[in-house]
């Protein structure tokens, strides 16, 4: 099955946004206020995950235009722990129809652009009883190119990715062939086991983590600490400034067989999923944009 893995840019290194595009994170672009969900909890605005156009083969939205949309609560309360429920509140997930987006970088309800935008770090910042006079997003990574691939998984198998009676007779094998990391298409990689939503298509996954192709840039350059090398050679760097919108660390990334740095490329913390997986799926609705329901599992 085919699946696309996006290549990203970290938007604190890159310019301002001035279009549309794919991305993770940030402030969501043309979405009206009106729209931007809140926590049925705690009552504060979501932070957006992620923002997703149609494309008619990475991703089919049913129609050119339409826009998908994925927010998640990020208030370390214990009400709103439950952020990996599609049905508790505490996420929500929608489609957009172009008729209905704008231009320009949207705002919480309940904030003012003349507010400083802080990064959410992986165990969330947001208090009790609103935003603070502080814009919280998660981290931003802009989508540069989406690289599709092949995970060697049979279509036939496709529904049994997604249906917890029928994942058990997969052969190790075939559920080890769902790629691990972040993507639109192919099949789910589960950490758990498959939710039971029964009439939705898995979509996307999202893992907690960022990657960004090398080289890492300077602690000064990005604005947060900066870690290089391996088990053997490794050191730390420290910003002068740290940046309120920074990542809480940049890393090279490790292999975990020989702890040494891999290719160059490195990577940062975004939504906190337990440090899981999130798992997005959409169900058709005939010509009206399609249904969604996000989760994820650690």
């Amino acid at each position: 099955m085919k699946f696309y893995v996006p290549e990203l840019a970290l938007a604190i290194l890159s310019p301002p946004q001035i279009q549309a595009t794919d991305k993770f994170g940030g402030l969501p672009w043309g979405m009206p206020v009106a729209k931007w969900p809140r926590c049925a909890h705690c009552k504060n605005s979501m932070a957006l995950i992620a923002q997703l156009f149609h494309h008619e083969q990475r991703l089919d939205l049913g129609a050119t235009g339409r826009c998908l949309f994925v927010f998640m609560c990020s208030t370390p309360l214990s009400e709103c722990s439950d952020t990996f429920d599609p049905e508790f509140g505490a996420n929500a997930s929608f489609v957009l129809e172009p008729a209905e987006l704008g231009t320009g970088l949207a705002w919480p309800p309940d904030a003012q652009q003349s507010w400083p935008v802080w990064a959410v770090q992986s165990c969330g910042h947001l208090r009790p009883g609103g935003y603070g006079g502080k814009v919280w997003i998660n981290v931003e990574a802009r989508v540069t190119t989406w690289r599709e691939m092949e995970d060697g998984v049979d279509p036939a198998h496709a529904d049994a990715f997604s249906d917890p009676e029928r994942y058990g007779d997969l052969s190790h094998e075939t559920r080890r062939r769902a790629y691990q990391k972040t993507k639109v298409g192919g099949a789910p990689c589960w950490l758990q086991e498959p939710p039971g939503l029964r009439g939705w298509a898995f979509c996307a996954q999202f893992e907690s983590a960022m990657e960004f192709p090398p080289p890492i840039p300077a602690a000064d350059e990005i604005g947060c600490r900066v870690s290089t090398g391996g088990r053997e050679d490794h050191r730390a760097f420290e910003p002068t400034v740290r940046r309120p919108d920074a990542p809480h660390e940049a890393c090279e990334r490790i292999s975990r067989s020989t702890s040494r740095v891999l290719d160059g490329s490195w990577c940062c913390s975004g939504p906190n999923y337990g440090m899981g997986m999130a798992y997005l799926f959409l169900k058709r609705n005939g010509a009206a944009s399609p249904s969604c329901a996000f989760m994820w599992q650690c």
